[in-house]
């Protein structure tokens, strides 16, 4: 099971526009109850009276390509089924640019567009998340700050919003109605290729920092969109995250803060905001998704042909220079600032983990280690059973760690004291032992196979199905390069009897784990008083 973390762009823009100014975490779109009124230009979306909604197109569906198609620009280069949503996966690259595009059809009606870009956050400044906010405040076909929130209140979006992960950002829309969804995609694309960010500064000042004054005899603030929500969102829990990955991966990029951190953000320059569509927005870095039932795709690959015909083909690489591997295990115990009077007493978070060198380009072991963490996570699993009997206060999790520049696998304690690491480090130690050498009982396996493949079962009753599904594609291709490394995960899920009965799992347990050289314990505790002591400085 892999780890994904995003910031989100809709709650954020709202709570800016109310002037609430900061929200406590990254949340997902919601509908608050007031709307802003719009200010600006009209919507180029036709808005349908409240009380109609589209009418349903009457004419016959386009089948779908065969493998070598050239379909309005886009050559069909891969086509396979996805028997969890009832889909067919049509993969094609943009015959002028190398753009991808990955056509997931099934027959539901709640059809969803999305663009992705592989991004790296370069430093701790927060360039992708701003330039994430930045992108829908206007393109140039498109010249409106308020149309994002004409587009979410005054036509029928299902779902609208942006977010940014440490390696891509993603730009998805989903909507009931095709002809809609096509204007959405003209916004999206032309936001993402000429905002209008690259020309109007007060955007800049407006998402990322500025300098402000209440009045003569104010204090000097700092203000922004961005600055607000992730002076918020850095609470101990992602100061502990990002901790971690800087001790396993030293100078690595994954180590920089892709929203942000509130001391580096007022760094960011408006010139090196620009830079950043330049080196990552282009056709040639990214990967467009449709999902659902469409009576004509093809529209959308056109749209999409005419947007990227002006680029020409550009390589991209994303070079990790600064990264330094580690030889040898690492300890590291950081201090979070709180406030005086604070309770600490089971404050902590521990991060202990096995880097695995080679497993990223070993696909089977990497399948066999990744799905090893489903076995674990269940609070029924021996691991789990160990770990509650040492800590009982403790909540544990396991994952691998696919974004970094090795694979990891990962476990973790909250509600713990810092003085536990130690214990908890030795506890994981015992209990891996022990599975090395015995394995996993089939009862186990059985149970854990039956609640699997009943939260498979669900998926589909997800009312945002599509986008979470492009989501999960997407953060599969940005860390593994498998464009379909994700639906080669949920095959793999079927796969947890035979493996464990053919000893995979004790196998990979000794030789990736207990045979591990590189280890990493990092503790993050909270310090009472901390907080004013820096405010001081």
């Amino acid at each position: 099971m892999k780890k994904l973390m995003a910031w989100t762009l809709t709650v954020v823009m709202l709570l800016a526009l109310a002037g609430c100014g900061q929200t406590n975490a990254p949340a997902p779109a919601e509908t608050p109850a007031a709307t802003p009124a719009p200010t600006e230009a009209p919507a180029p979306v036709e808005t349908p009276a409240a009380t109609e909604a589209p009418a349903p197109e009457q004419t016959k569906s386009v089948p779908l390509p065969s493998l070598g198609d050239e379909v309005k620009g886009f050559v069909v280069k891969d086509v396979r089924e996805f028997p969890l949503i009832g889909a067919t996966l049509v993969t094609f690259e943009h015959a002028k640019t190398g753009a991808g595009l990955m056509y997931i059809a099934n027959n539901d009606t709640n059809r969803a567009f999305d663009l992705t870009f592989h991004t790296r956050a370069i430093d701790n400044t927060g360039l992708p998340h701003v330039f994430e906010h930045a992108t829908l405040d206007g393109s140039e076909k498109y010249p409106s700050k308020a149309l994002f929130f004409n587009l979410i209140y005054q036509t029928y979006n299902t779902y609208m919003n942006a977010s940014t992960s440490p390696l891509y950002t993603t730009f998805p829309i989903a909507s009931l109605s095709e002809a809609q969804l096509l204007k959405y995609a003209d916004y999206y694309t032309d936001s993402c290729l000429h905002p209008l960010i690259l020309e109007d500064e007060s955007i800049f000042r407006e998402e990322a920092w500025r300098y402000r004054m209440a009045d003569m005899d104010a204090p000097l603030t700092i203000e922004g969109t961005v600055y607000s929500e992730m002076r918020g969102a850095m609470d101990l829990s992602s100061s502990a995250y990002t901790g971690f990955l800087r001790s396993a991966f030293p100078g690595s990029t994954i180590g920089n803060v892709s929203g942000g951190e509130p001391e580096h953000i007022p760094e960011m320059t408006f010139e090196s905001l620009r830079n950043f569509h330049d080196l990552y927005y282009h056709p040639s870095n990214c990967t467009v998704f449709l999902y659902g039932d469409f009576e004509d795709y093809t529209a959308f690959l056109q749209l999409l042909d005419e947007a990227f015909a002006p680029y020409e083909k550009k390589e991209f690489t994303f070079e990790d220079a600064e990264y330094s591997p580690l030889t040898e295990p690492a300890v590291s115990s950081t201090a979070f600032p709180v406030e005086t009077g604070s309770d600490t007493e089971n404050a902590s978070a521990i991060y202990y983990a096995f880097i695995c060198p080679g497993l990223k380009d070993d696909f089977q072991e990497e399948l066999v280690l990744n799905t090893l963490t489903d076995l674990l996570v269940p609070d029924s699993s021996p691991l789990m059973q160990k770990l509650k009997r040492a800590l009982p206060s403790g909540q544990f999790a396991t994952y691998i760690e696919l974004d970094g520049p090795e694979d990891m696998i990962v476990f973790y304690a909250a509600n713990v004291n810092t003085e536990d690491a130690e214990t908890f480090r030795s506890t994981v130690d015992e209990a891996l032992a022990e599975l090395a050498e015995s394995g996993f009982s089939d009862e186990l396996v059985d149970g854990i196979v039956a609640s699997l493949n009943l939260s498979t079962k669900l998926t589909g009753e997800s009312s945002d199905l599509g986008v979470d599904i492009i989501n999960s594609i997407a953060g599969y291709y940005a860390s593994t390069g498998n464009l379909y490394g994700y639906m080669d995960y949920v095959d793999a899920l079927n796969q947890l009897k035979d493996w464990n009965s053919k000893g995979l799992y004790k196998h990979a347990i000794s030789d990736w784990l207990l045979n591990c050289d590189v280890t990493v314990l990092s503790v993050t505790y909270p310090e009472a008083g901390l907080r004013e002591t820096l405010d001081a400085a």
